[in-house]
């Protein structure tokens, strides 16, 4: 039991508690002469008394009250070492305009200053200080080495107040818990672990008197877990030599595992009794129980436990995936009145299932077509098959609604609860008339075939007439397919004009028609140092040929910008003041896709203390569907050896990992957050 300490009073706090200079500086004035001060004045530890359990935390707040001009001010807090440790102090609401504190465990003590130029007359919160409870005792908190100074450098006198702790009175209860290593709590969720690895677990005693022998009998589910070994723990051995005994253990279930003292003294206190290897056979979940305890002191008298923890392992199965529907043609694909259209869904996937154990596939049993001409909610064709072959043709122009929806039952049992057995894509395709006449499309090689504008000069709707996005420094290859009812038209002139987002012209060339009626041109666009991003937006690619006197234009539009950037960096710590060292945070990152179609990247994430050294690092490997969304959240953990005070978050996003080739596709995203003080 820890008992209230003598404590020497040294008058150090000068030189040692304050840090800012203009501290130091009035702590150092030659006057030391105490001016006359109301008797009231007081620097008190609130509350007077506290109490609290063993592992748990509590405040105490040091004031002053009714104080006349105070500028400068610093004391000790001290305590009884191995019973609490401080685990912060926070600055308070008065006179704190300028902060410092110094957290020493070992020696027992904190050292705490603060101050504020203007002088403050009144009473408030100088300091809050939080201790970790470490044992049961009683001990004073005392303060000591306190100084107050007015605005002219001389000490005020004042009165001081100490506080006291003592919580032998609440009651701990005696307690064995499966404890898992990997946590340090009766909880584990993974993965990880997984399947294939080990998991160690301890068997933790809290609070026992007099433990002489001890055996217990241990279960779990043998599906997901096996037995590997079993060691002794330290706690008996403190008190002498033992023997350690673990029957045969069969599946499941280790019937007796035991420790005995060779002599009859008995071991009192917390600590560990043995630790468990198991094997990870399959993701699942267990409890690993202690259905039978049988503790015993030098007299062979039965030693109540009051509680048994079992330690739950769960595993958490991966998801499972659902068939995936997807055929031809594509939406916005242009085919003629009167042409056969033919389904192809060979590029469906069956889905998967993650029971039993880790899985199987479930194979597409059914694709079921439904067609909608015109678009009116109302199907008038319904087919059945993986690929049709001209399945139908349309006899007017307009617009063919397609939903394929397939299904793919789970044929192993048990059967996942969220898995999907079926899926739907919708595909809209546009049925056009035969073009009489001459005719040009233009289109790059990430798309945009079919016609930019109808008869009336009105843009067709998104995506229909646009290329996929180009990025910084790409070479764009422009098409421009001629015909005449039809028909290729070879060895034509084709004038082209591409424009920026301000409508300026920045490309004019003219290419002839090979022999399938195909012109090329190509075109860089222009990177214009740190002005380059002004030229981020909507361009536009105008082709026009003049055949047998008919002139016809077409308009391919692309999207211009970085394809994948970084539009925000989301960071999470514990706590809104930041985050301890030894504790983690979470980064979540806002992207952007401006293509049609999903990019696959690198993403990299990396923090700096506030002395510029890396201290923590999340990579991997990322899609990123089109338009904008959160990455997963990625978890890093702070280091002991991190620098308190501002961190940076640092992220970017690559083509692929820079050691294997990889480029930049954005500029660095950046965050901050603030490195606390684990004590």
């Amino acid at each position: 039991m820890n008992k209230p300490f003598p404590r020497t009073r040294e008058k150090n706090l000068l030189c040692l508690s304050l840090a800012t200079l203009f501290l130091i500086y009035m702590l150092s004035t030659v006057g030391v002469v105490p001016v006359s001060a109301d008797p009231q004045t007081i620097l008190s530890v609130e509350p007077t008394t506290s109490s609290s359990g063993l592992g748990t935390t509590f405040n105490v707040t040091v004031t002053v009250t009714d104080v006349t001009d105070v500028m400068a001010w610093g004391f000790y807090l001290g305590w009884t070492s191995g019973l609490l440790n401080c685990t912060e102090v926070y600055a308070g609401d008065f006179c704190t305009a300028a902060f410092t504190r110094m957290i020493d465990n070992d020696g027992g003590h904190v050292i705490v200053g603060g101050g504020d130029f203007s002088g403050l007359t009144g009473s408030g919160r100088l300091a809050i200080v939080e201790f970790l409870v470490l044992d049961v005792g009683e001990t004073v908190l005392d303060v000591y080495n306190d100084e107050l100074r007015d605005s002219g450098g001389d000490l005020i006198s004042h009165e001081t107040d100490d506080g006291y702790f003592d919580n032998r009175s609440i009651e701990v209860p005696t307690s064995i818990e499966i404890v898992f290593q990997d946590t340090g709590t009766s909880e584990l969720i993974g993965p990880p672990p997984d399947v294939c690895q080990n998991v160690i677990v301890t068997l933790h005693i809290t609070n026992i008197s007099s433990l002489w022998s001890w055996k217990v009998t241990v279960t779990w589910d043998p599906v997901v877990l096996s037995y590997v070994s079993a060691d002794e723990g330290a706690f008996l051995e403190t008190a002498g030599n033992t023997v350690f005994l673990v029957a045969t253990p069969t599946s499941g279930e280790i019937p007796e595992m035991s420790c005995t003292l060779l002599e009859e003294v008995g071991a009192s206190g917390t600590g560990d009794l043995a630790y468990i290897t198991f094997h990870i056979e399959a993701r699942g979940e267990t409890y690993i129980e202690l259905p039978v305890v049988d503790f015993v002191d030098p007299d062979e008298e039965t030693l109540e436990i009051d509680t048994v923890t079992p330690g739950h392992l769960s595993i958490l199965l991966p998801p499972p995936t659902p068939p995936n529907a997807e055929f031809t043609p594509l939406t916005s694909t242009f085919i003629y009145v009167y042409e056969n259209v033919t389904l192809d869904a060979g590029t469906s996937t069956d889905g998967w299932d993650t029971l039993p154990n880790l899985g199987h596939a479930c194979p597409i049993v059914d694709y079921i077509w439904e067609i909608d001409f015109g678009c009116n909610g109302t199907i008038e064709l319904t087919l059945e098959g993986e690929y049709i072959e001209d399945a139908f043709q349309c006899e007017e122009p307009g617009d063919v609604r397609i939903n394929l929806t397939i299904y793919a039952p789970d044929p192993t049992l048990p059967t996942h609860p969220d898995y999907v057995e079926y899926d739907s894509e919708v595909h809209i395709i546009h049925q056009r008339a035969p073009i009489v006449g001459s005719a040009i499309d233009v289109y790059t090689e990430k798309g945009g075939e079919g016609p930019g504008l109808d008869e009336e000069g009105n843009s067709y709707p998104y995506p229909t007439g646009w290329s996929d996005a180009f990025g910084p420094q790409e070479e764009v290859t422009v098409y421009a397919y001629v015909t005449y009812n039809n028909e290729p038209v070879e060895y034509q002139p084709v004038a082209f004009e591409i424009k920026d987002p301000t409508n300026e012209t920045r490309v004019t060339r003219t290419a002839f028609t090979n022999a399938s009626g195909i012109a090329t041109t190509e075109f860089r666009i222009p990177w214009q140092g740190s002005n380059a991003e002004a030229m981020f937006g909507d361009w536009e690619i105008w082709g026009v040929v003049d055949v047998a006197g008919n002139v016809t234009e077409d308009l391919c539009q692309f999207r211009f910008g970085y394809v994948v950037s970084i539009r925000d960096v989301i960071v999470e710590t514990p706590r809104p003041e930041g985050v301890k060292k030894c504790e983690s945070l979470a980064v979540t990152v806002d992207i952007k896709n401006i293509a049609f179609t999903s990019k696959n990247a690198f993403l990299a994430i990396i923090l700096y203390d506030e002395c510029g050294v890396p201290i923590g690092m999340a990579k991997g490997s990322i899609t990123v569907d089109p338009e904008n969304g959160l990455t997963s959240e990625y978890t890093i953990h702070i280091p002991t050896w991190a620098f308190v005070g501002t961190g940076s978050v640092y992220v970017n996003i690559f083509t692929k990992q820079p050691i294997d080739g990889g480029t930049p596709t954005c500029p660095e995203g950046k965050a901050t957050f603030t490195i606390l003080n684990t004590r």
